[in-house]
């Protein structure tokens, strides 16, 4: 409880000491206003070292599993769950957030919030989610070496089709001291329009710098290739193949 409840605001300091009299029964103390009480009820045998390093490895496991499958109904479900528009951006930064830390856990570090300002946007906040590159092989590592991307920008945005601007606005923000490689994750498909301006921009800056567009089925799609087991980098590594291919 991080919490105390109203039901607990009688509860007897005495009564704590005399339970922890019995360690065959129970584990218990309190810290600050945080009461905490483990209970082995009839079957102390099952509260032994040997029996927590069977379950807890099982528990963990798990949790893991069941972290994925909430995920996956959450990126298959998200139209439902989060409306298109800028007033529910927040809720959609926060998805994409949880997915992507999901998604490359291990490879990447926490996805986390950061907060700028850009020039003529009249004081407009805009947040980009920042990763730590630790990947040692593979995709990511790729981008490390070639790309500089020490840290992996993702920027979400909570509209069916991007302007020119929001490319060239991420397209600006890339820097060798972050990396020179981010993606924009959006809801929907793009038109032609966009993907060529992409490209267009991709040979302005002599191809050193690019940036890849996601959509939500993209993340519904890694997400199912994460809970069977194997690695969803894969994914973006073959669509960055095919937007590089096309240029």
């Amino acid at each position: 409880m991080s919490k105390v409840k109203p039901d607990w605001a009688g509860f007897s300091i005495d009564n704590m000491k005399a339970l922890a009299e019995k360690p065959h029964m129970t584990m218990g103390g309190w810290e600050g206003r945080t009461i905490y009480m483990i209970r082995g009820g009839n079957h102390p045998e099952h509260w032994i070292v040997e029996q927590a390093e069977v379950d807890v490895p099982a528990l963990l496991s798990a949790s893991i599993r069941m972290q994925g499958q909430m995920i996956e109904y959450e990126v298959q479900n998200i139209k439902k769950l989060i409306p298109t528009g800028r007033e529910h951006y927040r809720k959609y930064e926060h998805s994409v957030r949880v997915t992507i830390n999901y998604l490359f856990s291990g490879q990447l570090g926490e996805a986390k919030p950061q907060s700028r300002t850009e020039p003529g946007n009249e004081g407009t906040e805009i947040r980009d989610l920042l990763c730590q590159n630790r990947a040692q092989a593979g995709f990511w590592k790729d981008l490390k070496d070639k790309y500089s991307c020490s840290e992996i920008m993702f920027e979400a945005k909570n509209e069916a089709e991007l302007t020119r601007g929001d490319l060239r606005q991420i397209y600006c923000y890339l820097k060798p001291a972050l990396g020179l490689w981010g993606f924009i994750v959006c809801r929907a498909q793009q038109p032609d329009k966009i993907h060529a301006y992409n490209r267009t921009l991709f040979k302005n800056f002599t191809q050193t710098r690019g940036v890849l567009i996601l959509t939500d089925d993209d993340l519904r799609k890694m997400a199912g290739i994460r809970l069977r087991g194997r690695d969803p980098s894969d994914y973006i590594h073959d669509k960055m193949s095919d937007f590089i291919r096309g240029i």
